[in-house]
């Protein structure tokens, strides 16, 4: 394997990998296996569309992806035709989404079908595009909390990047024979060692889309892909290893890197347990500016105490000092500030010079290094091994990510019920951290954590959003007149005010689950009605969560559960009633309670229907919601053969659950076809339906979007009927599905997903030969899907309907149900069905 070397860029070190071991594995995703020869080809495509629409070097690109079978291709894509990648987590608020697009200046948003550069569109290449690209340029910016109460994007060159992989990979002893795990979102500056240590190596990088999935398959996914090396944060890693038996080895594992959390001694007692004897813990110290600064090598023989673990010593390219508040050395053994320096440091933060000059700055000994004042206090061991004490300054660490106080502290303020606010972070019973908010009310009538919650997600990431909220009369200080955080008293253990009465569990199933709820958020006593996120519960307790509800009933249950059952009540109803994954396809409840008609929503491609939860809850408890769900771990086999095939079955579970009308349907996207149709069945069956809601669903009319999904289509007239600019673009989709249909059929790798693939034939096939007699109501986001050649009607005012009314809400086709957007959304739907007249109530 060649030697790697600051010298050259990241996208010409993987291009002669490429060119040297072009049928090696290098990525392997949910649906999705990629070569080494087929990822250089997919990402010359990518550059090859980023160039022919106009990209500079060093022009930045946003990625938003929701799942990551396009992942790598696209950063790499990015990286050759001279851009900066700029990460955009789809699940942020699309007000901090906007923010980051119009602070980096984006030129291009790639997306895998939101609005942007949809790269299941783009071509693959076999010629690189050839751009010159310096190991110095720009290479990627990340976007982290800032301390002015905005984020800040902190800069990496290609150099830097590839000297922080040399370093990760060192005491790892990565080698081309390795199957690397990706857990982290991309948003997060760790997956760079991720997916970077993997390319550059030549190994195999593995992706498991933990968020969707959680952690209760994580042990099973390990052994199928033959892990050799995890990396994961220290909370993920416990709850992997309370998922195992006690006598249970995960054999492939030869190393384990844990980063962005402390390590403890518990941790590595997890580690020798579950692991082979021979295998090594890593326990490093990183930041985004310099990201690994210190390791930590475990074996066998390593000595441990009680505590947390040192962080260990830094790479020969970082040198690590503990300074005073003078900057200037203190001796071994005494606490100070952690100080880095190196030559592949970051640059500094993007439009913020100001930062960069208080955190960041030039070594005045050399031009060649700088240095970094991490805000950590930290101690030196007269060996040069570094133990890490915590934070200095406002700057915490949730679930690995850097978090600034003060962003999340002036979002408070600005919900108008908090007069004054502190953050401060606090250890969970179930081993992790979690915010907690304290605050002095604006006035007398003090606001629930609910209320602060739902107004922090419409601008804060779920990380950033505090889990407890402790009212105060008034905030402690010192002396000096400053807030006195170690005065801060604990967050009670007590159940906190909510708006629902505390109800005691009624069986011995409750009974239980209410104990797993109070073990988990550190909260007593919780009642039967009391909601999982409000007593501070949050991802990561959730999936330990199901870890113990599988255990406790032997069944697993879709992570989407704590959506529509966030209480011990609904939870214990869905257990005894929920059968698990067994049926591809099932009726969900979002919502049981209230006294008006019934709401039902259809998913669309993906089949989830998670994203939902927001905008049910705008809608309020009084409006009953289910929704049918797909699981894609059946492939895709929906058991109908045509869209009216999947719309009957859908009816027949409909009018099993609700056996007289009138009907309320609802569909997003490609599910929007599937109501349009169950709509039409129950309406020729004599059941009346009052309302008929499609969210940025497209009419079923010939040549509506440029769709390489579609079956069965007269090419010529289609290719015809296109403006000449379209046609080249239709038949190149047109012949990737070919490729795609024919790799399925040879037994290569399916790129597609298969649920997602099976619902794009049965949409692509779909042409109803009857009209709809009914009237229609589209909610059409303001921001228009890519590829649509439609009108503001999409489609609508030449379809088969006697009536369309068009609504016009915020977002884009995944935005629209963001929290800050679900409330127009559902707004519009109220009117919408309060229009139909009472029967519709």
């Amino acid at each position: 394997m060649p030697a790697l070397s600051e010298t050259q860029s990241i996208s010409s070190a993987i291009e002669a990998l490429a060119a040297r071991y072009p049928a090696r594995v290098a990525v392997r995703s949910p649906g999705r296996v990629l070569t080494y020869g087929e990822l250089d080809a997919e990402a010359n495509g990518i550059a090859g569309e980023l160039l022919d629409r106009g990209l500079g070097v060093g022009d930045r690109v946003a990625l938003r992806l929701d799942g990551l079978d396009r992942l790598v291709p696209a950063i790499l894509g990015i990286f050759k035709a001279g851009g900066v990648y700029v990460p955009l987590d789809p699940t942020f608020p699309e007000a901090r989404s906007r923010f980051v697009l119009d602070d980096c200046g984006a030129a291009f948003v790639l997306t895998d079908g939101g609005n942007g550069i949809d790269l299941s569109a783009v071509r693959t290449a076999n010629s690189a595009p050839g751009v010159p690209i310096s190991p110095d340029a720009l290479a990627v910016i990340v976007y982290t909390s800032g301390s002015t109460g905005e984020p800040k994007g902190v800069m990496q060159s290609h150099a830097s990047l590839v000297s922080f992989v040399r370093n990760y990979a060192a005491p790892l002893g990565v080698t081309e024979r390795d199957r690397l795990s990706m857990l982290y979102s991309y948003s997060f500056a760790a997956a760079n060692l991720d997916i970077l240590t993997g390319l550059l190596h030549g190994a195999a990088l593995c992706c498991h889309p933990t968020r969707q999935a959680g952690v209760s398959g994580l042990a099973s996914w390990i052994a199928a892909e033959r892990i050799t090396i995890l990396h994961t944060l220290p909370t993920v890693f416990r709850q992997l290893a309370s998922s195992l038996g006690s006598a249970e080895t995960l054999e492939s594992v030869r190393a384990v890197d844990l980063g962005g959390e402390p390590v403890t001694a518990t941790d590595v007692k997890l580690f020798r347990a579950h692991f082979p004897p021979d295998a090594v813990l890593v326990n490093h110290y990183a930041a985004t500016e310099l990201s690994v600064i210190a390791q930590m090598q475990i074996v066998a023989s390593t000595p441990i105490a009680s505590g947390a673990m040192p962080v260990g010593f830094a790479p020969s390219s970082v040198e690590v000092r503990i300074v005073d508040a003078e900057g200037e050395d203190v001796p071994f053994g005494e606490e100070g500030e952690i100080l880095v320096r190196s030559r592949h440091m970051s640059t500094g933060y993007w439009n913020r010079p100001e930062l960069t000059a208080l955190a960041l700055s030039a070594d005045p000994s050399t031009d060649e290094w700088r240095s970094y004042r991490t805000g950590d206090a930290g101690r030196l061991r007269a060996d040069g091994c570094l133990e890490h004490l915590g934070r200095k300054d406002s700057r915490l660490k949730i679930r690995g990510q850097s978090i600034e106080v003060a962003e999340v502290e002036n979002a408070l303020v600005a919900t108008g019920e908090l007069r004054e606010a502190i953050v401060t972070a606090r250890a969970t019973p179930s081993g992790s951290t979690k915010l907690v908010a304290y605050g002095v009310p604006v006035d007398q009538a003090s606001p629930t954590i609910e209320i602060v919650r739902a107004q922090l997600a419409v601008c804060l990431p779920d990380a950033m959003i505090p889990s407890t909220l402790v009212l105060l009369d008034a905030l402690p200080f010192t002396s000096t007149g400053k807030v006195d955080r170690n005065a801060l008293p604990d967050p009670p253990p007590e159940r906190p005010a909510l708006a629902t009465p505390l109800l005691d569990a009624r069986d011995d199933l409750e009974a239980t689950l209410c104990r797993m709820w109070e073990e988990i958020t550190g909260v007593s006593p919780v009642g039967v009605d009391d909601d999982f996120f409000a007593l501070g519960g949050d991802s990561l307790g959730a999936a330990q969560l199901f870890v113990r509800i599988e255990r406790l009933t032997g069944r697993r249950l879709p992570l989407s559960s704590i959506v529509r059952a966030p209480t011990v009540a609904r939870m214990a109803e869905l257990v005894r009633t929920e059968p698990g994954y067994a049926c591809a396809w099932h009726l969900t409840t979002l919502e049981a309670r209230g006294t008006r008609r019934p709401l039902f929503f259809v998913h669309g491609l993906r089949g989830g229907v998670v994203f939902l939860r927001e905008l049910v809850a705008a809608l309020g408890a009084d409006q009953p919601a289910f929704a049918f769900e797909a699981d894609g771990r059946f492939e895709g086999k929906l058991g109908a053969r045509s869209l009216e095939d999947l719309a009957a079955a859908y009816v027949d579970v409909l009018r099993g659950a609700v056996p007289d009308g009138p009907y309320r349907l609802c569909g997003y996207s490609a599910g929007g076809l599937v109501a349009f149709e169950m709509a039409r069945q129950l309406v020729a069956c004599g059941e009346p339906v009052t309302f008929l809601g499609l969210i940025d669903t497209y009419a079923p009319i010939e040549g509506r979007r440029v769709s390489p999904a579609r079956k069965k289509l007269n090419h010529a007239s289609v290719l015809a009927s296109l403006p000449a600019g379209e046609r080249f673009a239709f038949a190149r989709r047109t012949l990737q599905r070919v490729a795609r249909r024919e790799r399925r059929r040879t037994g290569g790798p399916d790129i597609d997903g298969p649920l997602r693939r099976a619902m794009l034939e049965l949409v692509g096939r779909y042409s109803p030969t009857d009209a709809y007699s009914g009237r229609v109501d589209v909610f059409r986001p303001a921001i228009p899907f890519l590829g649509a050649r439609l009108d503001r009607s999409l489609g609508w005012d030449r379809s088969p309907v006697a009536e369309h009314v068009v609504h016009d809400v915020p977002g884009d086709h995944r935005t629209v149900f963001e929290a800050g957007n679900a409330l127009a959304l559902a707004t519009a739907i109220e009117r919408a069905m309060g229009a139909r007249g009472p029967e519709n109530a």
